[in-house]
């Protein structure tokens, strides 16, 4: 009876497998990948909708969200010295990283296509040691 019921369906996405809080403490000598992933499906109204990921970084100090793009990320606000892919998938790996990336935090948005429904997940974190 909602108006918007005649344009979509009222769906709800639950993530049932979140990023985790914290990652590590990791060593950056080491260079290994960081990873995170979700699993999401639409779990009321059109559970046939294709999902959509956008995965954000914000540096933990005050700064805004922002979209993250795949590619090397040298110097930039967002998880420098980083080498990102998956940026707009279910898995976002983040390699190298440097200390330099130390305490920056990573969420997912998802999203039902057509459906105007999104879900955000939990914050993963990275601690890295010298």
């Amino acid at each position: 009876s909602d108006a918007e019921d005649t344009v979509y369906k009222d769906s709800i996405i639950t993530i049932s497998a979140q990023p985790s809080t914290v990652l590590g403490p990791v060593s950056a000598a080491s260079a290994a990948n960081v990873q995170y992933s979700v699993t999401a499906s639409v779990t009321s109204g059109n559970t046939s909708a294709p999902l959509t990921y956008q995965w954000q970084v914000n540096n933990n100090a005050g700064g805004n969200w922002s979209n993250l793009t795949n590619g090397i990320k040298n110097g930039s606000a967002n998880a420098p010295n980083t080498n990102i892919s998956g940026a707009t998938t279910a898995t976002l790996t983040i390699d190298p990283y440097t200390v330099e990336a130390n305490n920056y935090v990573f969420r997912v948005i998802v999203s039902a296509t057509g459906t105007g429904a999104t879900a955000t997940s939990a914050n993963g974190r990275i601690l890295i040691t010298a």
